[in-house]
């Protein structure tokens, strides 16, 4: 049954979150035209800098399993070296069961190696020069204004075999420079595509 359990997982884990269109009956992945509203993408300001936005065709996403029930999502960008973590259930019945507002905002910690799997919980890993190494990594929340908010979770049609689901939210996180000890806050917002089992 474990077994079982692991390869449903799996399969599930190989198309969960894409760059499609949100209507495609014909199963096939078609590009989104950056700037549109049906784009997933993410982006991020340290301080009080200008927000870097990185759209759908710059993003990589990877996923592994945080447990039987939990999948994390590693949404990565190239050209800004910077990358997000996301967890959120697997399966639509208890996607349907997730409340916009404040959810956990987490430490960062490696993608080959997660520390946790909150559902529906954000971390991040963001370089101050744009393209560079010089890494801030999110907290845990230290202020009341540390935040992770889930503005809208919205459920649409179905893609092979898998519910969609939109979910947007903005962030605001305590980073901490390393190697040193600087600190800054990291702020954002983003969207992304989830496709969950029914």
């Amino acid at each position: 049954m474990k077994n079982l359990s692991a390869l449903l997982l799996a399969l599930f884990v190989l198309g969960f979150v894409s760059c499609a269109k949100e209507d495609n009956p014909s199963g096939t992945t078609t590009p989104v035209t950056p700037g549109t509203s049906e784009e997933p993408y993410f982006e991020y300001k340290i301080n009080s800098s200008t927000a870097v936005h990185v759209d759908c065709s710059a993003i990589k996403f990877e996923a592994t399993s945080g447990g039987s029930s939990v999948v994390l999502v590693v949404a990565s960008s190239a050209s800004t070296k910077s990358t997000f973590t996301f967890a959120f259930y697997g399966a639509s019945a208890a996607l349907d069961t997730v409340k916009t507002g404040t959810h956990p905002l987490l430490e960062y910690s490696s993608f080959t190696s997660p520390t946790t799997a909150i559902p529906m919980h954000l971390s991040v890993k963001v370089p101050q020069t744009t393209g560079g190494t010089d890494y801030f990594y999110s907290l845990a929340p230290s202020e009341a204004t540390h935040k992770h908010t889930i503005k809208s979770i919205t459920k649409a049609g179905v893609e092979n075999g898998k519910r969609i689901y939109w979910v947007e939210g903005e962030y605001s996180c305590k980073g901490q420079q390393l190697p040193g000890t600087n600190t800054a806050t990291i702020s954002g917002k983003y969207r992304f595509k989830l496709l969950a089992m029914q």
